[in-house]
């Protein structure tokens, strides 16, 4: 992935895209139907996707060049960028994947009516030569309209809707147990 401050990501910006016969890995990135971040080692935002932007309601200019943990205030949770900055740290150790569950994170302007969305985050380590760490992809998951789904069932009885209810409760229950463990 090319460098914010060279001509390589000039053009891919100006949508000049690769040399011919050459993936534009800047349009792909851009495709992508998930919400990734690329982060440098010192988990400064290098790229954006446009699936990102959107899920996040912020602009390229305003995630682009700044450190993560500095782009989103805390809210609700004062606890929120606590465990984001764990995730990022044990991926930075360990160079391997950490997941965070699921979170709350509300979304708009500060001092207006929040929008509660829940989300699943993992941060996945990019290695260069002899395992050095080049970037951290950090991928967000909303999954709102899953816990609100969840909210409305009461996960004591058996679920009624069969094998599709079950799974959703397997899978809050495996979230849980992935917060925990991490």
């Amino acid at each position: 992935m090319a460098s914010p401050g060279n001509a390589e990501h000039a053009a891919a910006q100006a949508g000049q895209g690769a040399a011919a016969g050459e993936p534009d890995f800047g349009a792909i990135f851009e495709a992508l139907p998930g919400s990734f971040l690329v982060l440098s080692p010192d988990l400064v935002i290098l790229a954006a996707s446009a699936a990102y932007r959107r899920d996040s309601r912020a602009t390229r200019d305003a995630l682009i060049g700044r450190p993560i943990l500095e782009v989103f205030p805390d809210r609700p949770d004062p606890g929120g960028l606590v465990t984001l900055r764990a995730s990022l740290d044990r991926v930075r150790a360990g160079r391997e994947q950490d997941t965070i569950a699921v979170r709350r994170y509300d979304l708009g302007p500060l001092g207006a009516e929040p929008d509660t969305r829940y989300w699943s985050l993992a941060n996945v380590p990019v290695l260069g030569l002899g395992g050095r760490l080049d970037y951290i992809i950090h991928w967000l998951d909303d999954v709102t309209d899953l816990v609100d789904r969840a909210g409305e069932q009461d996960w004591t009885v058996p679920p009624p809707g069969g094998a599709g209810a079950r799974t959703v409760a397997a899978l809050l229950a495996r979230t849980r147990e992935l917060q925990e463990a991490n």
